[in-house]
């Protein structure tokens, strides 16, 4: 391995620090840990290998945990639960900083990417994603892959448009059901929303406006009003980013306030469209646009640990040899990757059988498992299903039920006490809006 710099052991060795629950002061010396860490962390991995699949991401194929059989398993965090371990048993008189609130043995954080919000779009949003794919396509500069999504896209908008689909609504289950399911464990959860203007469009991306119509609680109202009665009732509001704006810079500060603008509240948590991401660029231009806390880091076609973690990390600014002010969260399960026809195609019992293996691991280290549910599939029966099956075992199992956001707060107001700093700050993002606090 190649020698760390300072900032980058230091780097690790804070992380280390947090996870195990003491100060980086008492934490023995040890550079092939330190070395092994900050590998996994910054995704050094990924920028080492330029392949990227069809889609252009990183997935878990590439991954050496893949190879090695440990794609399943939180391998970077076993031994730092048996330093823990050690040196609780070592130094009985410390005082270790517990993971989670009221001694919670494990995490489980809770997101949803909103890709659409209605089964039921009007006929101008129809034939308006149709409009856009044909341009995509007649400029010529599409892949194979964005290519086959577009035409497929534009033939599903011609057929509904051409059965009246818009004049025979079909039944559905509205968004306030996945603030039931996850209320009567005592869970909150982040939805991503999609920014409604781009100046950059992608075959890929979502497409729907916040004065779309929608039902919510029982009633008819807009995709706006919906967003803000959410966030009234403690969900957080985080922004999904478009296809392109992991790459182009300027792209996510403007797709922030749209959402931010939208929602009524200051947006602070992110992940990128498609999961399209790159470690050397992605997190430098979300911190740019005043993000704090990014879940991207996960896999289309697979569930695990992409960086061998259970547990959030800051992310780490290679050009400039430091940890930006931002964490990941990494994702480790997505509906997607369960049962889509190019990634599992699991069955119910086999997706739930899978996600509580996960949770096993995450308990054993003590991290936090975080899933990912399209709001859209809460019409499916075998994703509505799981999602509340693996929420039941969550909470049998005492886990803290969080959003990112909370998870924000939680953990860097934990690193405070590790440090001995009696309290949190309250940060504050680009467009003058304050976070919330310890965010």
């Amino acid at each position: 391995m190649t020698r760390l710099t300072a900032n980058a052991s230091a780097f690790a060795r804070e992380h280390v620090s947090r996870v195990v629950g003491v100060a980086t002061g008492r934490l023995p010396a040890d550079e092939a840990l330190e070395e092994r860490v900050f590998r996994e962390i910054s995704r050094l991995p990924e920028v080492e290998s330029p392949t990227r699949d069809q889609w252009g991401n990183w997935e878990f194929a590439l991954g050496e945990s893949n190879a090695r059989g440990e794609l399943y398993v939180p391998w970077l965090d076993r031994p730092l639960a048996e330093l823990r371990r050690r040196l609780a048993a070592e130094h009985p008189e410390w005082t270790f900083e517990p993971a989670w609130p009221e001694g919670r043995a494990f995490a489980v954080c809770l997101t949803h990417d909103v890709d659409y919000v209605t089964r039921n779009p009007g006929a101008g949003r129809i034939a308006g994603q149709a409009v856009r794919d044909l341009g995509l396509l007649l400029a010529g500069s599409a892949s194979r892959a964005e290519s086959s999504v577009a035409l497929h896209g534009m033939t599903v908008a011609g057929f509904q448009l051409a059965v009246l689909r818009p004049l025979r609504p079909r039944p559905e289950r509205t968004y306030e059901a996945w603030l039931a399911a996850e209320d009567r464990h005592g869970f909150k959860s982040t939805f991503f929303f999609f920014p409604e203007r781009l100046t950059a469009p992608h075959v890929f991306d979502c497409s729907y406006g916040y004065g779309d119509a929608v039902g919510y609680a029982g009633r008819r109202t807009n995709v706006r009003g919906m967003m803000r009665e959410m966030r009234a009732a403690g969900w957080e509001l985080g922004l999904h980013g478009s296809y392109h704006s992991a790459l182009r810079p300027g792209l996510l500060a403007d797709q922030r306030r749209q959402v931010s603008d939208a929602a009524g509240v200051s947006v602070t948590s992110t992940r990128q469209h498609w999961l399209h991401y790159d470690t050397r660029r992605t997190p430098r231009l979300q911190r740019d646009a005043g993000l704090l806390a990014d879940s991207t880091q996960g896999f289309n076609r697979n569930v695990g640990f992409r960086a061998g973690t259970a547990f959030p990390h800051a992310c780490w600014d290679f050009e400039a040899d430091r940890a930006l002010d931002l964490l990941e969260v990494p994702m480790h399960v997505m509906d997607g990757a369960l049962f889509s026809a190019n990634a599992l195609e699991y069955d119910a019992e086999r997706a739930v059988r899978h996600c509580v293996r996960l949770m096993d691991e995450v308990e054993s280290v003590g991290g936090c498992l975080t899933l990912n549910w399209h709001p859209h599939v809460i019409n499916d029966d075998t994703y509505w299903s799981v999602y509340e099956t693996v929420l039941a075992e969550a909470a049998r199992r005492r886990a803290w039920g969080c959003s990112v956001e909370m998870l924000r707060e939680w953990w860097l107001g934990r690193a405070k006490r590790i440090n001995g700093e009696s309290s949190v700050a309250v940060a504050t993002v680009p467009d003058g809006a304050p976070a919330r606090p310890g965010a």
